[in-house]
């Protein structure tokens, strides 16, 4: 009999030993195929129930939130009564130490319950035996020290603690702990990837995400929807595609390659309607063991702040290139703490820093302003403000290197709500040029009185002789010598008043550019000689000594012979005048490279320093007592100037100052050197004349006296004369004296001159009569208008003897001139 008890207890062993078994093996595939916790919950009962023969299984976990274990699923029988209670369950929730859950969640160790009716903290006694449950045990999840949950058995028969079966399900516990972990784990890694793909998608920036090749790998419908893409257009593709600036994207992905963390760069990406879009990049780069998984890049469409910004910065752009051609600048004053805030233009010229301009103390720019201004500078400010009137003063700024900027201010103080004045926001002009300018007109103004007081006077000194010279040849019982002497004396002044006036429309001619150089190639020596014997006289009569120092080789120019002999006389006619008497003059020249070097230089009176930048200016004369019975008209200097300039060269003047002398230094190029010069231009061709009788000739000029005076020259020259005073007479006169050459004015009432010599041409007998224009005008445009009338010469008044006779010499056949 024993031995059949002991063969009985070893299958039973045996049997249980496979039961745990195979509750452990389901527990483990159970787990395996779930995909949630719940859904491991659930097969752990099932597996527990079924092998060990438990009713009943419950599956609680902890809940954070509120602090209490909550059933998250159950197991039952469904032929069981027990079915009931384990639905109810889910109904409960349990805190710490509160029934067996409570319990085994507050002690972290299982618990059995042989006997529910004799449990003491078994709150739901009542609805267990109303399902026939009579015993139950719980076993903790715990993992690292922390209790998860608590699994939960019920049996409808009493059943004793079994220690095998504790023993497995704490195995089983801890395996289902592992589980619910790793579940827990990946349900909030899914959740987590969830709301970032929400988030990603639903984001109201632009996001994408760019793989180590360059292309799109993502994409989110803000970015897709800025430019105007399909996703399947942009997946896929290579980021450059969609950047305008291929440059620019380069550089982002190297500097993101080379792991820079990129913020608000700036780019600029290409619309799928061709559009550009001004955006803002975020980007960085998710690396992983060391190598480059994709970019992840936020993209803000910044297109209307953008152009807002190009507006306004292209209206301050416009504002300050205005302000900066006005030579502007805008303040305003904070009357209160006595600041000025400035901006770059008033801060320069006030000699600050533009960090230290804005909001410097009123004093600080008191201290640039001139000291003989301040006074009156503060008290009108104070006026301003007192009065709530205007502000508006020109002042001095003196500058970091002395010099003196004129400013003028405006500025009109603005009040708070009490009406007390608490602002003055102004401008600031520099008008700096405009008192300049007013300066140089109110000298140029004192310049032309003088220069009308000097012509005055100059067109006195040769009338006067002149009148007096009259006075004498009407006296009677006048021996020959002085008459010879007064002709003598009124033909030297009448040369003088020619020269004035000659120097006045030369002047006015070249100024303006409406002179015209006649060029030849000529010889310096030969300009020089040409220019001394004119101004010898003036030289001779000063008892100056001249030393010439010309080189023996050729010194050719390609320049106009007069014009230049004119530059040289001035230069000598100016060393003459402000050198006293027996003083010295120097004139030398020598070739410097592919120049001339001309230098007249004198031992005279020298220039002040302040004159010598204006000595070139027109009618500028040094004013010196020993000057003033020389004459002239300061116009010498300018008219050199101007003609050295058209002959592409320079002239400049230099003294030691008053008492030192003076030296003027004309630079000229040289003709070229393979220019072949004849002979015959180095020597001076002598005078020709050839016999001649006279001719008729008429005059035509409504000023009675100029046409008498002409009529008697020519008269003694032994021609036949007549004259006549207008257009009308003058075609009839020509009708019946049938004149060899007509002198004929320009400027006469009714009929001018210019139609009475196109009328002339039409008369018979008259197509080829020599028509000479006498006029006062004499310019280049004057010339080609006479000629265009019918004129054969033009001369202008007064014409000198020898012009007449080298006219009527080479016009009409056998004329000959009396000496």
């Amino acid at each position: 009999m024993i031995g059949v008890v002991m063969v009985f207890r070893s299958a039973a062993v045996s049997r249980r030993a496979e039961q745990l078994r195979t509750a452990r093996l389901e527990v483990t595939q159970g787990l395996s195929q779930s995909d949630t916790v719940q859904q491991g919950a659930e097969r752990v009962l099932r597996a527990v129930c079924d092998n060990l023969g438990w009713d009943v299984g419950c599956f609680w976990l902890v809940e954070d939130a509120t602090d209490r274990l909550h059933c998250r699923t159950h197991w039952a029988r469904p032929d069981r009564p027990a079915a009931t209670f384990a639905s109810q369950a889910c109904g409960w929730t349990f805190e710490k130490g509160v029934g067996l859950p409570g319990r085994v969640w507050d002690s972290g160790r299982p618990k059995w319950i042989p006997d529910l009716a004799a449990d003491g903290n078994f709150p739901r006694l009542s609805q267990a035996e109303g399902s026939g449950l009579r015993s139950a045990f719980a076993c903790p999840i715990v993992i690292g020290g922390k209790t998860l949950g608590v699994f939960e058995f019920f049996s409808q028969r009493m059943r004793l603690p079994d220690p095998d079966v504790l023993e497995m399900m704490g195995g089983t516990a801890s395996n289902v702990g592992q589980f619910i972990e790793r579940k827990l784990a990946e349900d909030d890694l899914r959740r987590s990837e969830e709301e970032l793909a929400e988030f990603f998608e639903n984001a109201t920036v632009g996001l994408h995400w760019v793989g180590s090749d360059g292309k799109v790998l993502r994409v989110n419908r803000a970015e897709l929807e800025i430019l105007g893409y399909s996703r399947d257009e942009y997946l896929g593709h290579h980021i450059a595609e969609f950047h305008a600036d291929k440059d620019v994207i380069r550089d982002i992905l190297a500097r993101l390659n080379a792991g820079e963390r990129l913020t608000e760069q700036p780019a600029r990406l290409r619309c799928k309607d061709g559009t550009i879009r001004h955006v803002l990049i975020d980007s960085s780069v998710r690396w992983k063991d060391d190598q480059f998984v994709h970019t992840r890049c936020f993209t803000r469409d910044i297109t209307q702040r953008w152009h807002a910004e190009a507006a306004l910065a292209d209206a301050r752009a416009r504002l300050d290139a205005a302000l900066e051609a006005g030579a502007i600048a805008t303040w305003t004053w904070d009357i209160a703490n006595n600041r000025l805030y400035a901006d770059k233009n008033l801060a320069q010229l006030f000699n600050l820093p533009h960090s230290e301009a804005d909001g410097a103390l009123l004093d600080r720019y008191l201290q640039s302003i001139h000291p003989d201004d301040v006074t009156r500078i503060t008290t009108a400010l104070e006026r301003a403000v007192a009065g709530h009137g205007l502000y508006e003063e020109d002042y001095r700024v003196v500058q970091a290197d002395g010099s003196v900027r004129w400013v003028t201010a405006r500025g009109r103080p603005t009040p708070d709500a009490s009406g007390r004045p608490v602002r003055m926001p102004g401008v600031l002009v520099d008008i700096t040029e405009r008192k300049l300018l007013e300066d140089a007109l109110r000298e140029t103004d004192r310049r032309k009185d003088e220069f009308l007081a000097t012509l005055a006077h100059e067109l006195r000194n040769p009338l006067a002789p002149i009148r007096n010279g009259l006075e004498i040849l009407k006296m009677p019982r006048v021996d020959a010598g002085t008459v010879q002497q007064t002709r003598a004396m009124m033909e030297r002044q009448v040369h003088q008043l020619v020269r004035l006036v000659d120097d006045l429309l030369d002047v006015s001619r070249v100024m303006g550019g409406k002179i015209e150089l006649r060029r030849e190639y000529v010889e310096l020596a030969n300009v020089i000689a040409r220019a001394v014997e004119t101004v010898q006289p003036l030289i001779g009569a000063q008892g100056h000594r001249l030393a010439l120092s010309i080189p023996q080789d050729s010194l050719l120019l390609d320049a106009d012979p007069v014009r230049m002999a004119q530059v040289v006389g001035n230069l000598l006619t100016n060393a003459a005048k402000y050198t006293e008497s027996s003083g010295r003059i120097w004139v030398d020249a020598e070739r410097e490279g592919g120049e001339v070097v001309l230098r007249v230089r004198d031992n005279g009176i020298g220039i002040a320093p302040d004159v010598l930048p204006r000595v070139f200016d027109l009618f500028v004369q040094a004013d010196h007592a020993s000057t003033k019975a020389q004459g002239g008209l300061g116009i010498g200097l300018t008219l050199a100037k101007n003609l050295v300039q058209m002959h592409g060269g320079t002239i400049a003047a230099s003294s030691g100052g008053i008492g030192e002398g003076a030296m003027f230094t004309v630079r000229l190029p040289l003709a070229s050197s393979q220019v072949v010069v004849p002979d015959s231009m180095l020597e001076t061709t002598p005078a020709h004349e050839t016999p001649s009788s006279g001719h008729r000739l008429l005059v035509v000029d409504d000023n009675e006296d100029a046409a008498m005076s002409l009529t008697m020259f020519l008269g003694l020259q032994g021609h036949t004369v007549e004259m006549a005073h207008d257009g009308p007479s003058a075609l009839a006169k020509a009708r019946s004296f049938m004149p060899h050459a007509i002198f004929l004015d320009i400027g006469m009432p009714g009929m001018d001159g210019y139609e009475v010599a196109r009328r002339l041409r039409q008369e018979p007998g008259l197509e080829r009569v020599v028509i000479t224009a006498l006029t006062g005008w004499g310019q280049r445009e004057d010339r080609q208008r006479t000629a265009e009338a019918g004129f054969d010469h033009h001369l202008v008044k007064p014409p000198e003897a020898k012009a007449l006779e080298a006219l009527l010499e080479n016009s009409l056949p056998g004329f000959r001139a009396r000496s």
